[in-house]
């Protein structure tokens, strides 16, 4: 009879959570944007390792883009998200690259006086989605996930291609979360986040780059 009980009130428990969860996620549009705060501890343990400094060259119709999209996921179907997700990784990246290279990196939305840099580096958003995914958590929770692909194309002082790759992540996330009262921050968070990994991994290539160019 105890068990009974017991049992009665964790599903009236988890009813209660998914309400909340349902009624705070859905409906209503929300606003996201730039935050240095959500990559500061990754930033903190990158190391110099490149020499010279980069170009990080971004058009300005990629920076103003506005991204608005509802979720892939039934959980928050009826919200929609707009978020400049080009400007993010346009501020990323030249976070992520200033600490790689150990004359820093530049942002600029021309190809002018080039001569000065080791290499220019051009990151392009392809792709993106992100959904509420709570059927990992049996609707019990909210794990916030983003999947973003991108293209980067590296060029040489002389503004020659020397390089252009797809990069795309899986569905990551920044945390499962029970009740969250701005989840959309928790979707903003995780693509800070899967920006700086996919980055990072760029950097490897970039690396790999100069070495072939003999600026290393």
């Amino acid at each position: 009879m105890r068990g009974i009980i017991l049992n009665k009130k964790i599903n009236k428990f988890s009813m209660l959570v998914l309400l909340v969860l349902m009624v705070v996620v859905n409906g209503c549009a929300h606003h996201v944007n730039y935050n240095p705060n959500y990559i500061s501890s990754e930033l903190s343990h990158i190391s110099e390792t490149i020499d010279g400094k980069a170009l990080i060259y971004t058009e300005i119709k990629q920076d103003e883009k506005v991204y608005s999209q509802v979720p892939s996921s039934f959980t928050g179907s009826a919200t929609t998200l707009y978020v400049k997700i080009g400007e993010i990784l346009k501020n990323i990246s030249v976070e992520v690259f200033s600490k790689k290279f150990k004359e820093g990196a530049y942002h600029s939305n021309n190809l002018e006086n080039t001569e000065d840099y080791s290499i220019i580096i051009r990151p392009e958003i392809f792709y993106f989605d992100y959904r509420y995914n709570q059927l990992k958590n049996l609707g019990f929770a909210i794990t916030p996930e983003t999947k973003i692909s991108l293209f980067v194309f590296l060029y040489d002082k002389q503004k020659k291609l020397i390089s252009q790759k797809r990069y795309e992540s899986d569905y990551l996330s920044s945390g499962t979360y029970l009740i969250s009262f701005s989840p959309w921050e928790r979707i903003n968070q995780s693509i800070h986040q899967t920006i700086y990994k996919m980055l990072n991994e760029i950097s490897f290539d970039v690396e790999s780059s100069l070495l072939k160019l003999g600026h290393n």
